[in-house]
């Protein structure tokens, strides 16, 4: 976006010389024809030995001038339309990542009542086994299970940090402040 800022500043400077292109030109123009001699600035006969003057000159039409100026208009028109395009590219970038963290903050919270309710089935299954109406392979299989999940848990905590750090990206805030 800044660059593309960089580009509309230029352009305003563009269009603004062009604009001055537009105006009359102004020549003031001050000439010696002699320059003075030792001695001889005593005598009256060359006091005026200069040329001066002013010239003004104007196109009679200003073609190029205005074609120019238009063509720079134009020019800013296209950058803005480019500018704006980039900002919704970005913004929707941006939803796209946020949207991708609040799924994963959501698949997070419910794995982790998941993880609860495993941790739950593991317990019973334990005081089953007190109890000798279960075996060692289904703790085992519980235990699995739980372990599986809470690997899949930090998986989805690592993937939720990433989102993070690409809300933080899209959004051009950086890690500075973390």
């Amino acid at each position: 976006m800044r660059l593309i800022d960089y580009d509309l500043d230029y352009l305003d400077i563009e269009r603004r010389y062009k604009a001055e292109q537009l105006k009359p030109k102004i020549k003031l123009k001050y000439n010696f024809l002699t320059e003075t001699f030792g001695g001889l600035q005593q005598f009256g006969f060359l006091e005026n030995n200069y040329k001066f003057g002013i010239q003004v000159a104007t196109p009679l039409l200003l073609r190029k001038e205005r074609g120019d100026l238009g063509i720079t208009r134009t020019k800013i028109v296209d950058v803005n339309y480019k500018r704006d395009l980039k900002f919704e590219q970005l913004s929707a970038k941006l939803r796209k990542v946020f949207n991708e963290y609040e799924v994963l903050s959501r698949q997070l919270n419910i794995f982790s009542q998941n993880i609860q309710g495993l941790e739950s089935l593991l317990k019973g299954e334990r005081i089953k086994f007190d109890l000798g109406e279960s075996s060692l392979f289904l703790i085992n299989a519980r235990e699995t299970s739980l372990f599986d999940s809470n690997l899949i848990n930090n998986a989805l905590y690592v993937d939720l940090i990433i989102a993070y750090s690409k809300i933080r990206t899209a959004a051009g805030l950086g890690f500075e402040d973390l």
